[in-house]
């Protein structure tokens, strides 16, 4: 379970620096467009499966 919460966790970092990126590259202000709130998601997903297993 902490294995996959990690992996959900890098994954989620990558996601938002990507995101990040791709918004300065297109010279949107970082603050008028918000990246998803994937932290909400990835706590849904993991309590999801928690109580599945």
């Amino acid at each position: 379970m902490t294995n996959m919460r990690r992996e959900l966790r890098g994954t989620i970092e990558e996601l938002e620096s990507s995101h990040e990126a791709r918004l300065q590259e297109s010279g949107f202000d970082e603050h008028l467009i918000k990246p998803p709130d994937l932290r909400k998601f990835n706590n849904w997903l993991c309590d999801l499966h928690s109580r599945t297993c």
